[in-house]
């Protein structure tokens, strides 16, 4: 009898790897904690809002990932200049109903930067609401362990001027996080992402620099998000590539980068047609808002 000519790759994570690959997880929370702060509006120009259509592509590609894929995901979403703001809090993926214009309005320039009280405040929440959830969970589905996957990505563009925290409250609560298995992204301008990170308890490989510009910021963005949706998709970190980081850069500007060879193990789901209506280009001015419909999930 022949073997199937599949067999050579049944349950291999890479061309020379025959451990099992990661389990799925069924139950994802992720969150989101974006900068508003007046030094954003360098990445706007009149075609583009990158915050805004970052946000809003983060949160679309969080419920298409988890309906595609028959998992539960609850999703955050907290912005802050030198107030913070939750917009979306720990709900249910099928639940979420969400517009470009109110991504536009979340992500807005506005004020100074309170980074670190509104980064551990988020990162805490994160913490609780999946402790919450898995106490909450009938003795028969704890028995079976199921896979609970955190996931959280902070953007912002400066330091910090407007905390009571400190860097090194962060760096404590960035870590103790990471111990407990929280996957953490650290996505930033107008310094070194890696070696700030680093100093704020992230790792260097999940840690990326973009160009505080539409385009390079709109590529940082999308990179985060499709690392996110990765990590979702196997519980596992997938480290910021070489491409994605020199793509995020102007030549001259760039960065060294970290090795990055796990992330070409993560498993790549592919995404489900979508149901948000696309939105048409956005083309602002300063006494007229655009005008577009609300995208509704169905």
């Amino acid at each position: 009898m022949n073997p199937l000519s599949c067999i050579a790759r049944v349950k291999r994570t890479t061309d020379n790897d025959f451990n099992r690959p990661p389990d799925f997880p069924q139950y994802v929370f992720a969150s989101f904690t974006g900068d508003r702060s007046g030094s954003m509006s360098s990445m706007i120009n009149i075609n583009n809002h990158v915050p805004a259509k970052g946000l809003y592509d983060f949160i679309k590609s969080q419920c298409d990932h988890a309906l595609l894929n028959n998992q539960t995901a609850y999703i955050s979403v907290t912005t802050f200049d030198n107030e913070d703001e939750t917009f979306i809090n720990n709900k249910k993926s099928t639940t979420i109903s969400v517009g470009m214009n109110d991504c536009i309005n979340w992500m807005d320039p506005r004020g100074s930067t309170k980074l670190y009280d509104t980064a551990i405040k988020c990162l805490n929440k994160l913490e609780n609401n999946a402790q919450n959830l898995l106490e909450s969970l009938p003795k028969n589905i704890k028995k079976l362990n199921p896979k609970i996957t955190k996931i959280w990505s902070l953007l912002t563009d400066g330091f910090d001027n407007a905390s009571f925290a400190t860097a090194e409250d962060l760096r404590r609560t960035v870590l103790k996080a990471r111990g407990d298995g929280t996957i953490c992204y650290f996505l930033a301008a107008n310094m070194d992402a890696e070696e700030v990170g680093e100093s704020f308890g992230f790792s260097a490989q999940n840690a990326m620099t973009f160009d505080a510009d539409a385009d390079h910021a709109e590529v940082g963005m999308r990179s985060v998000t499709a690392n996110m949706i990765r990590s979702a998709s196997n519980g596992v970190s997938a480290p910021f590539t070489q491409m994605q980081r020199q793509s995020s850069q102007n030549t001259n500007m760039r960065h060294s980068s970290a090795p990055t060879s796990s992330f070409m193990n993560a498993i790549n789901t592919p995404l489900s047609p979508s149901n948000f209506v696309t939105p048409p280009p956005l083309r602002r001015s300063r006494n007229q808002p655009p005008r577009m419909s609300r995208l509704v999930r169905s």
